[in-house]
């Protein structure tokens, strides 16, 4: 099963710096700011792999060099199919090549991010400006080998997706509301059919009956990115629920986006794919049971 993000922070020593918020700077629009490459491709101990339309510049060991490549390229499969899934292919642009910045250190991640003139505080972001995505690739000690991979490999699946979306389907992915584009990176950053994590901080909403006001809160395109555990887990669940019982409406929705944005984007949105109620929390909520009591055969 997926790792569990919750248990995480109470298992992990706190030098782990877990951080399950992710942030898309979608919002930097600095015309005049420092490519991350160049800056960090001639400090001490970066290194530059090329492979298959991948960047890759890192202060990385070798292996987890080597993995990272593995999860881009694997997200950049998934994203195409998911393309092709809905309907998509001939809007979408030719893939380009990922550039992409792994830090073994926050403190570098952290320099990085002031670089371009984005104050975050996230383990992981797309930079929209420069077209590439920084994270942070924890330390991987033996008592937490395992967690700690999947750490920087839920972070760089979820950023790789807001890339990968941009570079592809541009107007799309700039004009989806923001539960839909965090929805999918929620839906991509987990390579199971349940993403473990992000279903543990869906109930208490749905228990409250929330839904549907943080799932509006999140409509604009405009509405701020840095969201809370509970907003992207409603987002990851309505994305998932949307992906698997009405693709085919969701693609023509998001082609509709492509030719222009809609006046009401609510309204458009519960036209073409689904109504978004507290019934339709209610059958999330249902699926996500069944799911996770019964994943598909090899998970």
């Amino acid at each position: 099963m997926p790792t569990n993000l919750p248990q995480m922070r109470q298992t992990l020593p706190a030098t782990a710096l877990v951080v399950t918020l992710f942030v898309t700077a979608a919002a930097v629009t600095q015309e005049h700011v420092t490519h991350p490459f160049d800056h960090w491709q001639d400090k001490p101990g970066f290194v530059l792999t090329q492979q298959d339309d991948i960047a890759f510049l890192s202060d990385l060991d070798a292996q987890r060099v080597t993995l990272a490549i593995h999860e881009i390229s694997t997200t950049r499969a998934r994203i195409n199919q998911l393309i092709d899934q809905l309907g998509l292919n001939d809007i979408a642009t030719p893939p380009n090549t990922l550039h992409v910045i792994g830090f073994r250190h926050v403190n570098d991640l952290r320099k990085a991010a002031n670089l371009i003139q984005t104050r975050s505080s996230a383990l992981g972001l797309y930079h929209r400006p420069s077209g590439v995505v920084l994270y942070l690739s924890p330390p991987i000690t033996e008592q937490f080998r395992e967690q700690m991979y999947n750490i920087g490999a839920t972070l760089l699946r979820h950023e790789t997706t807001h890339q990968i979306l941009d570079q592809r389907c541009q107007r799309i992915a700039r004009r989806m509301p923001v539960w839909l584009a965090e929805g999918l990176a929620c839906y991509f950053e987990s390579n199971k059919s349940v993403n473990n994590a992000r279903a543990d901080d869906i109930a208490p909403t749905l228990a409250a009956g929330n839904f549907v006001k943080t799932i509006h809160d999140l409509w604009s395109p405009d509405a701020p990115a840095n969201l809370t555990a509970e907003q992207y887990a409603i987002a990851w669940a309505t994305t998932n629920h949307a992906l698997h019982n009405a693709p085919e409406k969701l693609g023509r929705y998001l082609r509709a986006l492509h030719e222009r944005p809609p006046a009401d984007f609510r309204k458009h949105f519960e036209e073409t794919v689904m109504t978004i109620d507290e019934s339709l929390a209610h059958t999330i909520l249902t699926d996500i049971r069944r799911l996770a009591c019964d994943p598909p055969k090899g998970e």
